[in-house]
């Protein structure tokens, strides 16, 4: 850009005072270097695109009571499901369109990989007309990315939220803040700090580009945050956010999904009439069922573009396309991926289901004992963490508190070695909620009990055998019926988030509450019998 031409548009309405003088400054500079020089390229590429942003250009959301009605039915029709958090949303985007202004309210959408937050923030952009701009935040770990650098370095270069506003053309585009539990923790220059200076309410939304060289606007902008693990959130960060949970999918949800969302969107993409890819609903819960094991739909997703290009493959070919029935998958996608060596088929002697519940969703954790002859001695296997080896401890501890109750010999101990093993070695494992799980399948081992294979359990476990609530409830409880299991075990005091759960969870599951690790002794051993003795 000739510095002509940007003195004329440096005139223009819409820029701000103090860009003017910034520029003037720029352009006196600019004057006394030869155009050829280093610094006189850089000056002018900088003014290029500081002019080139879009300062005045702000998309106009559907405004009265008619327009915010068709936004709210365009989120309905967007997602199955998800009335809680449309709602939550819904308000959130009523006092924004009242105040003109999203500051103050950053929500981070929490949740699995694969349920839709990135999705639910892509729909709210389309409700509201405006675009779009996703900015992943995995893997960053310096503040400069975000930040960018002054354009008088030779690697200068606008941060990732300016860049985004320039693609996007407009002053108030929906912004998501990506992946922000894995960006770097208490580093000096972290991502951290220039987050925090966005959300921060009392900076009204000004943002310090380091290319820019001025304080940036961003206040009308709509931003969500997403993140898959809560625990991973930088605490300062994570108090400035209000969280809202993406529970995994049940298995009708991810039906009506497949059926509505992802098949459709697959035959458009391929080219495919409906004729030429059907795909049974018998078939459907079989990809569910069997070829899946997550929360979220992304795997799912995957399998059904797999058969869509098969479809197409035929049809090419001269073919009328696929009719998928369940006997077909494992011919088409081959054998089923969902893990069954996790699968208990039978009672076990010193092994119990314990449920699990990580940044993917919910999971099963079996938990398997052995004893050898020894003195004593303690083996823990299975990338286990410090927590878990705790929980560990405690249940062993409290067991031996109860050997009177079930019939143990007081000196069993000092003739044996304990083998605790957790399978999946090669996933670390870590948490105090497989501690009920723990004591249960002890003092299967001790008194030659089997534990029904039929039942997952979670609950920690104090010294004095207090079953203590624990998180993931849904998630855990979503993970037991993938699997198969008919019944689960869970503490008492989530009693409120056991009310919660879907109808079709508590439909098709029973759901025992204890309080205290006897009565899980009760419900999942078998009943002693007569002549055996424990040891």
């Amino acid at each position: 850009m000739s510095l002509e031409r940007a003195l004329r548009q440096l005139h223009r309405p819409g820029l701000p005072t103090a860009l003017r003088e910034h520029v003037r400054r720029e352009f006196d500079l600019l004057r006394s270097l030869p155009p050829s020089s280093p610094l006189a390229v850089r000056g002018r590429h900088w003014l290029g695109w500081v002019l080139a942003l879009p300062w005045r250009h702000v998309r106009r959301d559907p405004r009265g009571a008619q327009g915010f009605a068709s936004v709210i039915e365009a989120l309905q029709r967007s997602h199955a499901g998800r009335h809680e958090i449309k709602q939550r949303i819904v308000e959130f985007l009523a006092v924004h369109q009242l105040s003109g202004r999203s500051r103050g309210t950053v929500l981070c959408l929490l949740g699995p990989p694969g349920v839709g937050k990135t999705s639910m923030a892509r729909s709210v952009a389309a409700a509201l007309g405006r675009e779009f701009v996703e900015i992943s935040l995995a893997g960053l770990h310096g503040d400069t990315a975000l930040r960018g650098l002054s354009y008088h370095r030779e690697d200068g270069a606008p941060g990732l939220l300016l860049s985004g506003i320039a693609r996007a053309r407009s002053l108030n585009p929906v912004i998501l803040l990506d992946d922000l539990d894995q960006i770097a923790r208490s580093e000096p220059g972290s991502p951290s700090g220039a987050l925090l200076e966005l959300l921060d309410p009392a900076r009204d939304g000004l943002f310090h580009d380091h290319y820019l060289g001025l304080p940036f606007d961003l206040s009308r902008c709509v931003i969500f945050a997403a993140a898959s693990d809560a625990a991973a959130l930088p605490a300062p960060l994570a108090e400035r956010l209000e969280i809202v949970e993406f529970p995994g999918y049940t298995e009708n949800e991810k039906l009506r999904i497949a059926a509505q969302h992802l098949l459709p969107t697959a035959r458009q993409r391929d080219g495919l009439g409906e004729r030429h890819l059907e795909i049974t609903r018998g078939a459907l819960r079989a990809l569910v069922r069997r070829h899946t094991e997550e929360a979220g739909v992304r795997q799912l997703q995957r399998l059904v573009d797999a058969l869509s290009r098969k479809a197409a493959l035929s049809v090419v070919r001269g073919g009328e396309g696929l009719r998928v029935r369940p006997k077909d998958l494992t011919p088409l996608l081959g054998p089923p991926q969902a893990d069954e060596e996790l699968h208990l088929t039978r009672p076990a002697l010193g092994i119990a289901t314990a449920l699990a519940w990580t940044a993917s969703g919910g999971s099963l954790l079996p938990v398997e004992i052995l004893t050898l002859p020894g003195s004593g001695r303690l083996v823990l296997t299975g990338s286990v963490g410090d927590v878990l080896r705790e929980s560990v401890q405690a249940a062993i501890t409290y067991v031996r508190t109860q050997f009177k109750t079930l019939g143990v010999r007081p000196d069993v101990f000092e003739h044996i070695d304990l083998h605790f093993h957790f399978p999946s070695g090669a996933t670390p494992k870590d948490g105090p909620s497989a501690g009920l799980a723990i004591a249960v399948a002890l003092a299967s081992l001790l008194t030659g009990r089997t534990v029904r294979h039929d039942v997952g359990i979670s609950g920690e476990l104090s010294l004095h055998g207090d079953v203590l609530p624990v998180g993931g409830i849904r998630e855990k409880c979503l993970a037991a019926l993938r699997a198969g299991l008919r019944e689960v075990v869970l503490p008492a005091r989530n009693a409120e988030d056991i009310r919660r759960l879907p109808a079709e969870v508590r439909k098709h599951l029973v759901i025992g509450q204890v309080e205290q690790a006897p009565q899980a002794f009760e419900r999942v051993l078998a009943r002693p019998r007569r002549g055996r003795k424990a040891a």
